[in-house]
């Protein structure tokens, strides 16, 4: 029985050791009942779609990313990783290429908007995410650098997205669709 003093009280201290599950004291019950709803709260939604800053890079012979960069998604085997094909950094080092990943994302074309895209990225070991403007005409796309920023036009001179010049970079921040979140369908290839 319990050594709480109390008349009715039916407690072993044996098997309710826990002091947070103190059945007599006002601090215990509010800690249980805490305890509880904790336990029964919706867990936190994730967001629909994650930001991912990239650069536009003339250099870049295809879209990379990090598997940090694109947290949940499938890599799958490509030509490349196959191959065991390597990229060079700057400094003429090998970066594997270990695998590809297809990103449904929202890109930036100004003012606030958004067009939806969607752009298979070779996975490695890289500091930032890269997208290639050679992969982006081969597509039939121009690019067009001014001194401000550079512009993604389709073949009918429509922008589809927009690359803000900062520190001699272009760059964007675009919305990446989100594999943890609960509409997120996987794609079938």
């Amino acid at each position: 029985t319990c050594d709480c003093d109390a008349q009715e009280c039916s407690r072993d201290p044996f098997l309710d050791s826990d002091p947070w599950r103190s059945h007599h004291s006002t601090i215990g019950h509010i800690a249980l009942l805490y305890e509880e709803e904790d336990l029964l709260a919706p867990a936190v939604e994730e967001p629909e779609y994650y930001p991912m800053n990239i650069l536009l890079d003339s250099g870049a012979s295809d879209h990379v990313a990090s598997r940090t960069d694109i947290p949940g998604h499938d890599v799958v085997p490509s030509v490349g990783s196959r191959a065991r094909r390597s990229y060079v950094d700057a400094s003429g080092n090998p970066i594997a290429n270990q695998g590809e990943s297809t990103l449904a994302m929202q890109l930036p074309i100004g003012g606030g908007r958004m067009n939806v895209g969607e752009a298979t990225f070779q996975v490695a070991d890289v500091a930032r995410p890269l997208l290639s403007v050679s992969k982006i005409c081969e597509k039939g796309n121009d690019v067009l650098c001014r001194k401000d920023a550079a512009y993604v036009l389709d073949p009918n001179g429509k922008v589809v997205a927009k690359f803000e010049k900062r520190n001699g970079l272009y760059g964007a921040t675009l919305a990446v669709k989100n594999p943890k979140h609960r509409d997120f369908q996987r794609q079938v290839k």
